[in-house]
């Protein structure tokens, strides 16, 4: 995450080799720089979207981000939730058969957004006006 900037995004990415054995890798890079910000090792069995929070603790609370980007794996309720504590806009995909959540948390909310806008523009149209992919 480039918090230099005041800028940044945050990708997780999943990879496993074999049942039971390899390893899992969530990263946190810079937009401008590309450097790596934040990152954790799990195993094969373990999913990558619990570790985000962990992630994001790994950057300086004076180091500001604007975005947390990621895949629909992080469309959780726990990852919005800890991008919004660090005062950060989620762009992560919404899934695909997804149902809209209860609006009782700031997490819900925000999400909700997402899923309007995703719905309004259609998810290739979303993905670009969102920046998801650039």
């Amino acid at each position: 995450m480039d918090a230099g900037t005041g800028t940044g995004t945050g990708t997780g990415t999943g990879t496993g080799t074999g049942t039971g054995t390899g390893t899992g890798t969530g990263t946190g890079t810079g937009t401008g720089t590309g450097d790596v910000r934040a990152v954790e090792f799990t195993s094969s069995r373990q999913g990558d979207s619990p570790l985000l929070p962990e992630l994001l603790a790994q950057i300086p609370a004076d180091r500001p981000m604007e975005t947390v980007t990621a895949d629909g794996a992080y469309d959780t309720r726990r990852c919005h939730g800890a991008i919004i504590e660090r005062g950060a806009d989620a762009v992560i995909p919404i899934r695909r058969n997804t149902r809209v959540w209860k609006a009782d948390c700031p997490a819900a909310i925000a999400r909700s957004g997402i899923l309007r806008a995703a719905q309004h523009l259609g998810r290739a149209l979303w993905r670009k006006w969102a920046r998801y992919h650039v």
